[in-house]
């Protein structure tokens, strides 16, 4: 398993580089015309930008569904704990509401939580699959990114090679571990081990997908999320008065996806702002009105999500002292 101290500086490198992000935004962007943005910004938006953005979790839960064989966890319960491991993911470091997703799903279920966590996993590779290959397609539809095509076809080949082997581990399922396995024999023991069960977790999640029609099922959810995406996007891009065309819109959702997955504080403070102003000012968009675009974009998700998953906590009857200690989650 990884040690404590590993956790204990994976953690403090996420910190470090979410407050240099931040600098770097503060430093180098007009927090003043920032402010005016915030001023001159159209809020009778913010309620449809919110029903949206409840959509899009819903939708999330019910794709979730997908990587289970019956009986299906039922799609209130998904709801909750997705709610829960987002809320999770602001207030703790390194993505921990992931475990406590996997964990109040397992209990209110009871299921196994090792297939739930497969679940996750299979869930995250598939959206990096998908974000990667979207900002292919980007890579070639803006002029100013020319000079990145040919980084576009290594991240093109990568993907493939990835997909083939994504595909040929699902047909072949276990009997692909063992080879794996020897091919990194020459790593630590303890590290060999973890390689073994998250490949087993992992091979575990696909088994639902190997069936045409809910891999069929999952991909067609996915495309309706990054509709619901883009739209919250827009229709907020309206309220701050910027002209994103849908092509920029998805531009800026795909740099907050990639900038997600950098290490980072709790609520994915700074790097959100960082790839998001960057992404902005990309296609045009001025510094200080990109700073004030992103910040209230990225307040308005981490609320709605934050107060959706304190409702469910309620309603899973885990209190604040519980779920601060964390540990409480995993002991249920």
């Amino acid at each position: 398993m990884i040690s404590r101290r590993h956790r204990f500086i994976g953690t403090g490198l996420g910190i470090i580089m979410s407050m240099a992000m931040l600098a770097w935004v503060i430093s180098r962007l007009d927090c003043g015309e920032a402010l005016r943005t915030l001023r001159k910004a159209e809020y009778e938006y913010i309620f449809p930008v919110v029903v949206i953005m409840v959509f899009d979790f819903l939708l999330r839960a019910i794709r979730w569904g997908s990587l289970f064989d019956y009986p299906y966890p039922t799609v209130g319960n998904r709801f909750v704990a997705l709610m829960i491991g987002y809320l999770g993911n602001n207030v703790f470091p390194a993505r921990a509401g992931q475990i406590a997703r996997v964990y109040v799903l397992g209990h209110r279920e009871k299921v196994g939580k090792g297939a739930v966590l497969a679940g996750v996993m299979v869930e995250h590779a598939i959206d990096l699959a998908v974000i990667v290959m979207l900002s292919f397609l980007v890579l070639f539809s803006y002029p100013k990114f020319t000079r990145f095509r040919e980084a576009g076809f290594i991240l093109a080949f990568t993907i493939f090679a990835g997909l083939f082997s994504f595909t040929a581990v699902s047909i072949t399922g276990r009997k692909t571990i063992p080879i794996i396995v020897r091919l990194v024999r020459f790593l630590p023991e303890n590290i060999v081990f973890l390689i073994r069960n998250v490949l087993e977790d992992f091979i575990t999640g696909l088994s639902s997908l190997r069936r045409a029609s809910k891999l069929f099922q999952f991909l067609s959810w996915t495309a309706f999320i990054w509709i619901t995406e883009l739209a919250t996007v827009l229709l907020m891009a309206r309220a701050f008065h910027l002209n994103l065309s849908m092509l920029d819109g998805l531009l800026f959702i795909l740099a907050v996806g990639l900038g997600t997955m950098v290490p980072s504080s709790p609520g994915y403070v700074g790097t959100y702002e960082f790839f998001a102003t960057n992404a902005l000012m990309t296609v045009g968009i001025g510094g200080g009105a990109a700073l004030g675009f992103a910040f209230s974009l990225h307040a308005l998700m981490f609320l709605t999500q934050s107060l959706l998953g304190i409702g469910c906590m309620a309603r899973c009857g885990i209190d604040a002292y519980r779920f601060f200690a964390f540990r409480a989650l995993a002991n249920e």
